[in-house]
C-alpha cells in the first residue's frame, strides 16, 4: 500500500489503532490471518512514515519508527494497551493537537 498524503497516513493510522490486534477489515490488503495483517498493517505504516521525512525532520521519522516497532511489538505479545498508547503516541507526534492548553478561548 502506498500512502502519499498526510490524511491518508493518518486514516491508516486510525484503522491501525481501531482494528489491531486481530480486527482488521477482511478486504483490501488484509487476509483474515491476524499475526500477518498485523505485520502487514505495521510495515506498511513503517515505510509510509518514511515518506513524509522531508515534512517531519529524520529526527522526528526515527522516533516515529522506533515507536512504531514497539506498539507491533506489544501487540504482537498480547500487550493491547501498551500498544494502543504507543500508537496514540505516534499519532500526537505526527499530528498534534491544534490548539495547545494556552492557545485556546478564555471563557468570560
Amino acid at each position: 500500500m502506498t500512502i502519499e498524503r498526510l490524511s491518508a497516513l493518518r486514516a491508516y493510522l486510525q484503522l491501525v489503532l481501531m482494528s489491531a490486534p486481530d480486527n482488521f477489515p477482511k478486504s483490501g490488503p488484509f487476509t483474515s490471518n491476524a499475526p500477518l495483517d498485523l505485520a502487514h498493517a505495521f510495515r506498511d505504516l513503517r515505510g509510509a512514515v518514511r515518506h513524509f521525512e522531508a515534512e517531519y525532520g529524520a529526527e522526528r521519522i526515527e522516533i516515529v519508527d522506533a515507536l512504531l516497532g514497539a506498539a507491533h511489538e506489544c501487540y504482537a505479545a498480547g500487550e493491547k494497551g501498551k500498544g494502543v498508547r504507543l500508537l496514540r503516541d505516534v499519532i500526537e507526534i505526527l499530528f498534534p493537537k491544534r490548539f495547545a492548553k494556552e492557545d485556546t478561548p478564555k471563557e468570560a
